[in-house]
């Protein structure tokens, strides 16, 4: 039996009376009765504890332009291989082209997680970084617990990634 402790003395009248009622009395014209389940699919909305999830995992840094330096909490990208800014972004740090390239590619420098780098830098909508430059620099990714830290200095490999 429900504990209604914290129902208001109008509330449990109320419920009493509809445990009262038989089925063919309640109106359920606002929620008809699913009869035919045979598309029915189990488990949609049910995850087990021990599924991995993957969330958002963010670097904090900065990328020095010609005249001012920008902070940005970049997203980790497993997927990227450059840092990805939005073009007016790219614009008003006055990033220089790299030379002779086939896409929009820019010079970038600056510092990720206090480790200092030079990557290319390309158009994106939102800041982002990849998890292989992080790991170069030094760092573990963890996606899981959307967490970055610093690779031990004795750890000279794998895992990289946690």
């Amino acid at each position: 039996m429900l504990d209604h402790a914290d129902l208001s003395p109008e509330q449990r009248q109320e419920l009493a009376a509809l445990a009262e009622l038989t089925d063919d009395q309640i109106d359920t014209t606002d929620a008809p009765e699913i009869r035919d389940w045979s598309q029915a699919k189990r488990g949609v909305f049910y995850r087990s504890g021990n599924q991995r999830i993957i969330g958002p995992t963010y670097a904090k840094g900065t990328i020095t332009g010609k005249s001012e330096v920008r902070e940005y909490d970049f997203l980790v990208d497993a997927g990227a291989n450059w840092i990805g800014l939005p073009p007016e972004d790219i614009d008003a740090l006055g990033l220089d082209p790299v030379p002779n390239a086939n896409a929009p590619i820019y010079i970038g420098v600056g510092m990720l997680e206090g480790a200092g780098f030079a990557n290319g830098i390309v158009p994106a909508e939102l800041p982002v970084v990849s998890r292989r430059l992080l790991q170069d620099l030094g760092f573990k990714v963890d996606l899981l617990r959307q967490r970055i830290e610093k690779r031990p200095a004795n750890e000279i490999g794998p895992p990289f990634l946690l």
